[in-house]
């Protein structure tokens, strides 16, 4: 898993979108030459696009840390 508090480069979600994007084509037998919209591919699985999921992720620790307490270790 991606730690949350290390926030990911424009480039590395990038790759991450586009590795998911082949995983899904793979295995729904779409190729190269079918051509198919990610957004139709992501709507027919049913799936978010990772780089937003890693963002809910960020955000979910984010609200995390705002709402320990002062005292709490590791401050």
């Amino acid at each position: 898993m991606i730690c949350p508090s290390v926030p990911l480069t424009a480039a590395a979600e990038e790759k991450l979108d586009v590795a998911e994007m082949k995983r899904l084509r793979w295995s729904l037998g779409i190729t190269s030459r079918d051509i198919e919209r990610n957004h139709t591919i992501q709507c027919k699985v049913g799936v978010a696009k990772v780089s937003k999921k890693v963002q809910e992720s960020r955000l979910r620790w984010y609200g995390h840390v705002l709402r320990r307490e002062d005292e709490s270790l590791g401050s």
